[in-house]
């Protein structure tokens, strides 16, 4: 099978469990109604774009508080990875938090550079690269608002009905429908 179109199902799998995830605590449990997940992400897009030039750089989407899913249960890694080969179960993405937590460069963890705090931190940033790398679709080093609402977009193919919202049972015929075809 092609492995582009075996990442790219996997991003799109990814993302609508993620958005489902993300979905239910912030008070949107099915139906999901594709006109809130755009105005919802439209606010957090807005209150993300410091200087109100329209477009996130990569300080500006570092700084952002973007809503995080957590860990689903029984799969306390699978909002963490991400459609390349260096999610967090990978030898690159280990060898990427080591960096990131040696802080002074010396090839060795201290206690003070592995601590609990230190770790969330520098995982949660090396998260944050990779979500921005994967939504700045043209590579121009920021995201502009259609690139960072094209998963909220990506709700509409969900409803088979066309009614605006997405029910559960829409959720998962097609989120089946798409694990199956691969």
């Amino acid at each position: 099978m092609n492995n582009y179109l075996v990442i790219g199902l996997s991003a799109f799998i990814g993302l609508g469990l993620a958005f489902a995830a993300w979905a239910r605590p912030h008070g949107m449990h099915p139906p999901i109604s594709i006109e809130q997940a755009e105005n919802r992400a439209a606010e957090a897009f807005a209150a993300a774009d410091a200087n109100g030039d329209t477009e996130l750089s990569r300080d500006e989407f570092a700084a952002a508080e973007l809503p995080h899913p957590g860990p689903r249960p029984g799969r306390p890694f699978a909002h963490r990875r991400m459609h390349d080969d260096a999610g967090p179960d990978s030898d690159a993405y280990d060898a990427e938090l080591f960096d990131a937590l040696d802080a002074d460069g010396d090839g060795m963890l201290s206690r003070a550079e592995a601590g609990r705090e230190q770790r969330h931190a520098a995982h949660k940033a090396l998260i944050k690269q990779r979500m921005f790398t994967h939504l700045d679709s043209d590579n121009s080093g920021a995201i502009s608002a259609s690139e960072f609402t094209q998963r909220v977009q990506r709700l509409r193919e969900l409803d088979e009905n066309a009614d605006g919202e997405i029910s559960r049972d829409e959720f998962r015929s097609r989120m089946r429908a798409r694990h199956h075809s691969g």
